[in-house]
């Protein structure tokens, strides 16, 4: 009897035992469940986050395409109902546009029952430096695009110093920017008066390099420059490459002016 008892206990024991590894193996399938579950959430939010941010990128830059060719503020009622109209081809949801300065002042609008001029103008701090912003109105029903205007920044310039080369049998030119408004005070008032508003970016040099090729010369540009402030880099490369072959032309013509003054001379 004694030893049937102690079977029994162990039996029990043993019962207990399983029993507790079963609930502890349901308690870790269901913390695994809850983890998986939550990083699926976590997934597809961000891949509802990026496609959310895809399709908002895809908007601006078709808005920044549509304003391409206009430059600056329509002038009358026509010229704002037909560029509302061009842009809802692209953006059917498209309420309607408004046009600001540089202040983020209303210079312009679709709609002239709208009454949200200040809100657009409190918006100058958020929509500074940016190709395009999103933000939400102020009852959360609908919510503005802003995206600036290619053709309304403001104007460059750049004041350069150059200087020739010779190295290793060729021949060049390189330019730089440098501090020239206390050496030239006269050029600085009189580029503040013919061109207010008008920026100088902080980088430009660069230079050209000929060397003898054969029975011909190697021409090689190197430059290195950026228009600064909020204008699109897309627009900005897309400028350097339609002026790129401009340069070339104009250097071209040039060599081939002094050639033909040189034979001249002799």
């Amino acid at each position: 009897m004694p030893f049937r008892g102690s079977l029994k206990g162990a039996l029990a024991v043993l019962v207990l035992l399983m029993l507790a590894l079963l609930l502890w193996q349901l308690v870790e399938q269901f913390q695994q469940t809850q983890e998986r579950q939550h990083q699926r959430a976590v997934d597809y939010s961000i891949q509802l986050a990026d496609r959310l941010s895809l399709n908002m990128a895809l908007n601006a830059q078709v808005a920044l395409n549509l304003l391409d060719d206009a430059k600056g503020p329509p002038q009358n009622g026509d010229q704002k109902a037909s560029m509302l109209a061009h842009l809802r081809q692209s953006m059917p949801g498209l309420d309607s546009v408004v046009w600001l300065d540089a202040d983020a002042k209303v210079t312009a609008d679709s709609d002239p029952a709208s009454s949200d001029a200040s809100f657009l103008t409190q918006m100058l701090p958020s929509i500074q430096g940016r190709t395009y912003y999103y933000a939400d109105a102020r009852d959360s029903a609908s919510f503005y695009l802003f995206v600036r205007q290619p053709g309304a920044s403001n104007d460059r310039y750049w004041v350069l110093r150059g200087e020739h080369t010779e190295q290793a049998g060729a021949s060049g030119f390189r330019w730089h920017r440098f501090a020239w408004e206390d050496a030239y005070p006269t050029l600085k008032q009189r580029l503040d008066r013919d061109h207010p508003g008008a920026v100088e970016p902080a980088t430009n040099f660069g230079r050209w390099r000929f060397e003898p090729d054969g029975g011909g010369v190697r021409g090689t540009y190197s430059v290195c420059t950026s228009a600064g402030g909020s204008i699109p880099r897309w627009l900005q490369n897309r400028a350097a490459r339609q002026s790129l072959p401009g340069t070339m032309r104009d250097v071209l013509t040039e060599a081939r002016r002094r050639m033909k003054a040189e034979s001249e001379r002799q």
